[in-house]
Parts: C-alpha cells; structure tokens; sequence
C-alpha cells in the first residue's frame, strides 16, 4: 500500500514544544515492560532519549498528537499478564474522535508493539501514524540504516524544503544508533524519516504509518517488533 505521506509544518510549531515535557512527564509513571523499553500512562513509547506517540492529520493537513488528543480510559497501563501492558481510550483528532487502543508486550529479545484505531463514524484522514522523535544533541550526524542502507541524520539543519531524507513502503528493517546501543524496528513498514528543525523543532522524527493510513478511516492497525542491542554486544 502507498502511503500519503506530506512534509508538513502546519500546526507543528504549535504542538511540538509541548513534545519535551509531555515526554519527561511520562518517565514518572511509565511502566517497564522489558529490558530498555517503557510504556506510559497515556501511550507514550519511551526508550531512552527517543519518545514515540501516535500522530494524525485530518483531510486538511491539521494535526493531532497523543499528548494532547488522547485520553485513557486507566490512569496506568494495565499489566494483563507480567509482560504484557495494554493503555486504551479516546484520541479526539481535528477530524472527530476514534478509539486507540496500545499494546506492549515482552519478548525473548525486545517487545512487540501493536495500535488499533476503531471508529463508529469515518474519520476523514490524510495519515495516521506512530512517530519517533530523535534529538539533534544524540543523533545528529548519525546514520539511520532502512533495510541496511543508511540514511544520514545531518549535523546541519536541511535546507529549507529540503526536510524530508527519506520516504519508503514496504521496509523490513530499521536501525537506529542510539547512544549506548542500537535500536532496531522490524516489521512491514512504511515510514518517513524527516528534519523537523525546519520548524524549529530540535528533533528528527521517524514515521511509521498505520494500515490503512488514509481515507474515510473505521478501522487501522499497526504492529511491529523491537529490540535492543546495547554496544559491544
């Protein structure tokens, strides 16, 4: 499936400075699912400096992001099982709200991680997405490998229109360089790697689309594998 992936700053600027914090936030009553990898209270994927949260932009281009759209029906994430944690509620996006509903669950060698969008009414959308935001002051200059073929995070800021490094469906395999390791992402992926400090945001974000990840949307789904190998390992 293509994706409608758009480079967009509209309505970034106004929601991306409460990004840090909404992150820092987390950490307080983020749940420890497996070695490395944290689930918050209302979605959010932590893992070390990088945060991931569900985004979405509605038939207009507007945006919605977890930190302000969403509501969980549980102050914490349920543990369904010891290694299974599980965060539900309502994502209220421009274009009306749906149900979202996250899943975290341990692994021999990392986790699995699923997101179900359901909705009684189409919600008119141009992309829903999970995205993961990489700080400049860990990752720039770094190399992102997409089924082992590298991507550069530049140190520099991308000239302007010039944000996008790389868009691509059906990817298998990303890696990403964190600090003390490497995070890597398997699945049936497509994703958009992008500069945000052309919005004057200090992050680079990887997104990764839901299926389907546009149109009247009722029902969506993402899922994917991840794992941690720290340095010298």
């Amino acid at each position: 499936m293509k994706h409608g992936f758009k480079i967009i700053g509209f309505g970034i600027i106004l929601l991306a400075l409460n990004c840090g914090a909404w992150a820092q936030e987390q950490q307080g009553d983020a749940v420890d699912v497996a070695p490395g990898f944290k689930l918050g209270s209302t979605g959010a994927i932590l893992i070390g400096e990088v945060s991931a949260e569900v985004g979405h932009f509605d038939g207009s281009w507007t945006i919605s992001e977890e930190h302000d759209a969403f509501k969980p029906a549980d102050k914490n994430p349920p543990a369904t099982q010891p290694s299974s944690h599980v965060v539900s509620g309502v994502y209220t996006s421009a274009a009306g709200a749906f149900n979202l509903t996250e899943q975290m669950d341990a692994t021999g060698d990392g986790v699995h991680f699923s997101a179900h969008m359901t909705s009684d009414k189409e919600v008119d959308t141009n992309e829903l997405y999970l995205s993961f935001s990489l700080p400049v002051k860990s990752f720039g200059g770094k190399r992102v490998m997409v089924d082992d073929q590298p991507t550069l995070l530049p140190a520099d800021p991308s000239k302007q229109g010039a944000a996008q490094l790389i868009a691509k469906d059906d990817v298998q395999k990303v890696e990403i360089p964190m600090p003390t390791g490497t995070l890597t992402i398997a699945g049936n992926l497509n994703l958009l790697l992008q500069d945000d400090r052309e919005w004057d945001n200090d992050r680079y974000s990887l997104r990764l689309n839901f299926s389907p990840a546009s149109g009247q949307l009722k029902d969506s789904k993402i899922e994917f594998q991840m794992t941690w190998k720290p340095t010298g390992k």
